[in-house]
């Protein structure tokens, strides 16, 4: 299950503001880079794997990294798109009903202000926990049954003796019908998931002030600093102390 409450953010990458759409185009947006929530003064619709969801200024819109979709603007209006880095996976984007548009609009303001990765990642956090499931969205038996994995994975990430028989044990399930629910219901292996919260985890430690790769490596879970270092480039293609340098310049 998908549940704002538990999910995590490592890095908010913009907060842009868009004077309207083209009312009636229809764009297709295929593999989204990164995580982002919308919120709108028009109408738009999201089509995705045969569903549509509507974003509207009481209903804002997350759209998941790697997601692919139709959408459609039949409104016009202002938006607000906050784009950000998580680890969490969805296939589809997810429309949530907003107990006040006041609440976006204010911590969007303070994101655009925020001195600082931890300040507009706080503020993110309060947007996503004022919003209220509904109808939009219905969680799956499975993504229920793997919520302890995932709870404590997000957690103890740092924990480098994690397995699969370990989250499996807390999910009440054997290990090989955890691998199967687990690849069904997020789209990848629960190792690749852990590996992909960690480098995500690491990426923000690097660009903090940190003592040495090793130091971040162990922080995020990594027993090697060479495994750690093999597994950082592949997954963003430079390495950890190439990554560490860059963010010294943005």
């Amino acid at each position: 299950m998908l549940d704002l409450s538990n999910m995590v953010i490592t890095e908010v990458r913009a907060a842009i503001r868009l004077t309207g759409s083209p009312i009636g185009t229809v764009t297709v947006r295929k593999n989204r880079e990164r995580w982002a929530i919308a919120f709108k003064q028009g109408v738009t619709y999201y089509r995705c794997g045969g569903e549509t969801v509507r974003s509207d200024a009481r209903h804002p819109v997350l759209l998941p990294r790697g997601s692919s979709y139709e959408w459609k603007c039949t409104e016009p209006g202002p938006c607000c798109i906050i784009e950000f880095e998580s680890p969490m996976e969805h296939p589809c984007p997810i429309a949530f009903t907003a107990a006040e548009s006041n609440t976006f609009l204010r911590n969007f303001h303070l994101i655009e202000q925020a001195k600082g990765q931890a300040e507009a990642i706080r503020r993110l956090y309060d947007i996503l926990l004022s919003l209220q499931a509904k109808a939009a969205y219905t969680p799956s038996r499975k993504q229920a049954l793997l919520q302890p994995a995932i709870t404590f994975m997000a957690e103890h990430y740092a924990h480098p003796a994690i397995s699969n028989e370990s989250l499996a044990a807390l999910c009440g399930i054997s290990t090989v019908y955890f691998r199967k629910c687990f690849s069904a219901a997020y789209g990848l292996p629960p190792m690749k998931y852990l590996q992909d919260l960690r480098i995500e985890k690491a990426k923000s430690l690097l660009q903090s002030d940190y003592s040495t790769i090793s130091q971040v490596a162990e922080s995020v879970g990594f027993c090697s600093i060479y495994h750690f270092s093999k597994m950082f480039r592949r997954a963003v293609g430079i390495s950890p102390r190439e990554y560490g340098k860059r963010a010294l310049f943005f």
